[in-house]
This record gives C-alpha cells, sequence and structure tokens, in this order.
C-alpha cells in the first residue's frame, strides 16, 4: 500500500486552474463595439474627476437636486484616435501608489467610486483589450509619477509576464493617460470610416450630456480625417416648464439604494401649432429625440426609446409628438443600479426596473391626452378660416393661456438657439428714410449717448423667432447695412457661407462682423468718443500715459465698445435689454476664443461656431439696426 501511495505521490499530475489570456480578451470584448470600450476609458477619468471633487472640502458641497457633483469645470478628457494608437488623457487627480498596485488593473472587484459609473473593475480592462495589444499608462498625481509598459497577455494568470510600475520624473501636470498601439484588425478600419466618426461624436454628445453641461470638455482628435471635435456640446434635450402642457413629475424613494426621478413634458425645442415660435422644419429634425431616457449616476444609458420594454407600452403616433421623459437613477454604490457592465442597456426584467417602469407609461398616456386637446384646438373648424394672428389668440383663449404679449422678448431655446425673423418692407423703407438723421451731444468720460428706442429696434427680437439648425453664418433675411460697404460686403459672404464646411473661416468673417458692427454702431450712433473716453477713464487705457495727440488719434476696437456697451445697457430697448445683456455677456466670453482663432493660436469646429453665433447673433442685429434707423 505504502509502494501504491509513493508510486501516485511520484506521478501525480498539476492541474492548471488559469485563466488563458486569448480566452479572457475574447470573453470580455466580444459583445461590445470599440465605442463602448473607449467610453469605458472615459467613465474611468470621470470617476476619478468625481472622487476629487467628493475630496475637496471646497467642492464636496456643491451637489445638484439629485444629490451629485453639480461641477465638472477644469476637468477635461481628450481622446486621440492616432494613425497607429489610441490615447485618452484627462487632468484628473491621477492613480496612488495602492490605487495602481491593487486596483487600477485588477479584474472583478466591485467598484467602490460612491457614486461611479464603473462596476466590476471590467471596464478599463476590456477597453484595453478591445483595442490592441500593447499598452502604455502614465500616471501623476500630486505625489508620485509612474509609468506602465504591458502586452494585454499579462492580464491571464497563466500569463508569466508581470506588469511594473516605473517611476519617473513628475512633470507637475497631474492627470492619466493611457496609450493602446499594435491595434487589432478591423480597429484602424472604423477610425477611417467617416460615418463611424460621425456616430461617435454624436453618442460622445449623447452619453455624456450631463457631465458636458456640468462643465467638463470632452474633445477627440482624428488624425485618421484630419477631424478634430473640440469641447463636444451635449445633445439631451430640456423638458419645457412653461405652458401649454405642464411638466409632470415623479420621485420614487429609496428602493435598493437607489432612488429615481421621472420628469416628462414636452422637448425643449419643440412647438405645437399655433404656439408663438412653431416651425415644422425644427420639429421635423428633432423627431428622432423624442421618447425615454434613461440615465444612471448623470451617465445615460438608454436615449430616445419608444420600445416597450422601456415602458412606452403603445404604438407611437403623431399625438406623441414632442413627447420626452427622462428618469434619473442615482445610486451610492453602481453595483444597486439596473444596468449591463458595458452600460449601453438596462436590464429590463428585474424586479427593480419592472416597477419603475409601470410609472412610465401612465405619464406617456396622459401626455398623449393633453397634447390631443391642444392639436384639437388648433385644428378647430370655427378657428381655421381666421386671420392667423387671430386664430392663434381664438387658439390660446380655449385653451385657457394668457394672451400673447404686446411686445414679446425672445425664447431662446435650449440648444442651437438662432433667431430669425421676418423683414418688414415698410421697416426697410423707414431704415432708409431714418438714415440720415443727425444727432448731436457730448461724450464726456464715456458717458452714453442715450436715444429713445426706435420702432424697428422694439421689433429686433420676435417670439415668432425660433431655432432652424441654420448652417449659413448669417440667416439670409439679416439686415445690411446702407452705408457701410465693407461691412454690407461681408455680410452677403455670411449669407452663404456654410460653416459646417469651414468652420475656421467662418469664424474668422463673423469675428470681422462683430468688430466691423459694432465700430459702425458707435460710429453711427455717435457714441465713438464716448468708447474711446471709457476706454482710457474706466478701462484698460486708464494707466497708459498717452498724450493728447495719440489719443485723438486713438481708434475703437470690438473689446472697447463691448465694455463700454456694458457699462451702458440702459442703451438696449427695455423689451430686449434682458435678451442683450445676456448676449453681449457672450460675446464678452467668447472674444479671447474668436481672437485665438483668427491669430491661429486655437482651432474650433462646426458644434464650437454654432454657440457662439447663436448666443451672440441678436447683438449683431442690434448694432447694424440701430447704426441703421439713427445712423448720422
Amino acid at each position: 500500500m505504502s509502494e501504491i501511495n509513493e508510486s501516485t505521490e511520484n506521478n501525480r499530475l498539476k492541474i492548471q486552474t488559469g485563466i488563458d489570456p486569448n480566452f479572457l480578451s475574447a470573453t470580455l470584448t466580444e459583445d461590445i463595439q470599440l465605442t463602448d470600450a473607449i467610453f469605458d476609458l472615459f467613465d474611468n477619468s470621470i470617476d476619478a474627476a468625481r472622487n476629487q471633487i467628493t475630496n475637496d472640502a471646497k467642492q464636496k458641497t456643491l451637489k445638484d437636486e439629485f444629490g451629485l457633483p453639480s461641477n465638472y469645470s477644469g476637468y477635461e478628457i481628450t481622446l486621440t484616435l492616432d494613425t497607429d494608437a489610441i490615447a485618452a488623457a484627462d487632468n484628473c487627480m491621477g492613480f496612488d501608489k495602492e490605487a495602481l498596485k491593487n486596483e487600477a488593473l485588477y479584474i472583478g472587484r466591485r467598484s467602490d467610486h460612491p457614486f461611479g459609473i464603473g462596476n466590476y473593475g471590467v471596464g478599463l480592462k476590456r477597453a484595453l483589450m478591445k483595442a490592441g495589444e500593447e499598452i502604455n499608462v502614465t500616471t501623476e498625481n500630486s505625489h508620485n509619477r509612474y509609468e506602465i509598459n504591458f502586452n494585454v497577455r499579462a492580464f491571464g494568470n497563466d500569463s508569466d509576464e508581470a506588469i511594473y510600475a516605473i517611476p519617473i520624473k513628475k512633470t507637475g501636470n497631474l492627470g492619466t493617460t493611457l496609450t493602446v498601439k499594435s491595434l487589432r484588425a478591423g480597429i484602424e478600419h472604423q477610425l477611417k470610416d467617416q460615418e463611424w466618426y460621425n456616430n461617435f461624436i454624436k453618442e460622445i454628445s449623447i452619453r455624456y450630456s450631463i457631465f458636458i453641461k456640468k462643465g467638463l470638455k470632452i474633445s477627440v482628435i482624428n488624425n485618421h480625417l484630419n477631424q478634430t471635435n473640440l469641447c463636444i456640446t451635449p445633445s439631451l434635450p430640456d423638458i419645457r416648464d412653461e405652458e401649454p402642457l405642464p411638466v409632470s413629475t415623479t420621485t420614487i424613494p429609496n428602493i435598493n439604494g437607489v432612488n429615481t426621478y421621472i420628469k416628462t413634458g414636452v422637448h425643449g425645442d419643440y412647438r405645437f401649432k399655433g404656439e408663438l415660435g412653431h416651425n415644422q422644419t425644427v420639429n421635423t429634425r428633432i423627431s428622432n429625440e423624442f421618447g425615454i431616457y434613461f440615465i444612471c449616476n448623470d451617465r445615460v444609458i438608454v436615449a430616445h426609446s419608444t420600445e416597450e420594454n422601456h415602458g412606452f407600452t403603445t404604438q407611437w403616433h403623431n399625438e406623441y409628438a414632442g413627447f420626452a421623459c427622462i428618469v434619473r437613477m442615482v445610486a451610492d454604490s453602481p453595483s444597486q443600479l439596473p444596468w449591463n457592465t458595458a452600460k449601453t442597456e438596462l436590464q429590463t426584467s428585474g424586479s427593480f426596473f419592472l416597477h419603475i417602469r409601470k410609472h412610465i407609461e401612465p405619464l406617456a398616456k396622459d401626455y398623449r391626452a393633453k397634447a390631443k386637446k391642444i392639436i384639437k384646438a388648433w385644428n378647430n373648424p370655427s378657428i381655421r378660416g381666421l386671420a392667423d394672428s387671430e386664430r392663434k389668440r381664438r387658439f390660446r383663449e380655449e385653451l385657457g393661456l394668457p394672451a400673447i404679449p404686446k411686445k414679446p422678448i425672445s425664447q431662446f431655446t435650449t440648444r442651437n438657439s438662432n433667431s430669425t425673423q421676418n423683414r418688414n418692407p415698410e421697416d426697410d423703407k423707414n431704415r432708409k428714410t431714418n438714415g440720415n438723421s443727425n444727432v448731436t451731444g457730448n461724450h464726456n468720460n464715456g458717458e452714453a449717448k442715450s436715444h429713445p428706442p426706435s420702432s424697428s429696434t422694439k421689433k429686433l427680437i420676435s417670439s415668432d423667432s425660433h431655432s432652424n439648425k441654420l448652417n449659413t453664418i448669417l440667416p439670409n433675411d439679416f439686415p445690411q447695412p446702407s452705408n457701410s460697404q465693407n461691412l454690407n460686403n461681408m455680410i452677403v459672404e455670411a449669407h452663404n457661407m456654410n460653416f459646417t464646411e469651414s468652420p475656421h473661416a467662418a469664424s474668422m468673417l463673423y469675428r470681422a462682423i462683430l468688430e466691423g458692427s459694432s465700430r459702425h454702431y458707435a460710429s453711427k450712433t455717435g457714441n465713438f468718443n464716448a468708447v474711446k473716453d471709457h476706454f482710457y477713464s474706466k478701462g484698460e487705457g486708464k494707466g497708459k500715459n498717452h498724450s493728447d495727440e495719440y489719443k485723438k488719434a486713438q481708434g475703437i476696437d470690438l473689446t472697447m465698445t463691448l465694455k463700454w456697451l456694458n457699462d451702458n445697457t440702459n442703451l438696449f430697448p427695455d423689451p430686449d435689454r434682458k435678451t442683450l445683456k445676456l448676449c453681449l455677456k457672450s460675446v464678452l466670453s467668447d472674444n479671447q476664443k474668436l481672437n485665438g482663432i483668427v491669430h491661429c493660436k486655437s482651432i474650433t469646429n462646426e458644434a464650437e461656431f454654432r454657440i457662439i453665433r447663436d448666443k451672440s447673433l441678436e447683438l449683431v442685429r442690434f448694432f447694424i439696426t440701430e447704426a441703421e434707423t439713427k445712423g448720422k
């Protein structure tokens, strides 16, 4: 017996129980797309930013209505899609020594980030495996900087490859850069595909919309396509708080550690027929944004769904047009949230989600019932044959809405607002008649010369104006000066230039129009010297020891005019003053960016230019209209 035991002992086999690296890689990555893998890298950076915010004594108390951080300003993520590598860089706190050693590349451990958007520690590793073979990580916090180089095969515990972090010299730039090289087959092809890339940018604008609204900057550089998307803009719709259909809200507190907030109403950019600002082109353009949105800890998981498994249990009908339902789920522990690990879908069959879903169906039906009343009121046979203004008055009266204000101010939409107006030929005739009127007065110490608001100025902004996805720099009906050939020529070109094709050239032309229209306004309204006096009495020229001769020859520029106007906002017509003050504030903020583009110190893109243009367009209109009606 002892001989048998000894023989057995000597001939026993060691059974391998490790995980083959190829199996691990295939299992983790076969069901996710490249887009989702890259988003795992973004999520990792956002968790780091959130940790830094919640650990900062000054910032941790700044929370939104859902108890989440309200401000990510100063944090940036930059993704570079290169010809042979993918790199994601952030300026967050970097990994500390213990986290780098025990957590950063550990697979399968639950995330302990409070209110995190990671889950089982899979995301970062899965993203690296999906993209390529060779990995480089550099990370720096306030104490250390490390560099790591390894092959993804090292993730398998059958691998003999060890992963080491090497201390390197600090640079003072906190954050982490993850670079994947030796890209896998098919990855480079996707990066070169324009359609894939366009959809990728669109998905970023949806999935990270709330973080971007809170100040996070996400930029993408695609060297395959020679395209750069800086400061991607959010595209999550807001819900209108005003008439004619009230917002409905529901709170479902603390089910398994998850608080749920449901808000239902009209898409922020949608207007019913008969409403001020109704624009069927806009309604058609945003129609693919109607539906239900599910958001977990500020991360959008499901967007514009009209599927039964998400709670939209009836067939879509035109009477649901404009319907938006935003469901926000918040949990300290991300493992309690009903999402899959790829954060691409919800676990719709679980008891928690089923409980949430039953609240959504009646909200959708209630929206349809109220929308039907609005549609029926507008199509009422008794008002169909009336003039448009009278039909709208009767329409509002039937719905019990307040009468239309006599001098409505602009209704700015949340995204891509681009106010336009229909010019009245009589107004044009009046402009030419009034174009030679003389205005005199003294301009001491930068005091503004005031004028009674003109009739055309009062009509400057109309509530019938609404975003129409204008892709030219200026709308075709934008006013043109009759006594400034250079400015007039620039405006004509801006009527026809498509900025989506040439955002840099458009930015430079628009900057020139801002400069030219502001100077034209100051000159023609008799405030040229007032602007200059303000510069020397209250502005940057106050400390300059310029001679009287130099001051006399001194011209004015956009910045000087803006700062003078900022101290003289009484010049804005009363009904539009609030709107124009907001425009002025935006131009003061964006002018540095525009100057950087003109001097080749910064770059821009279609989305960024649209925002700058939309926020400032009515101020340019004011400059030109005032110069025309009160011009000397």
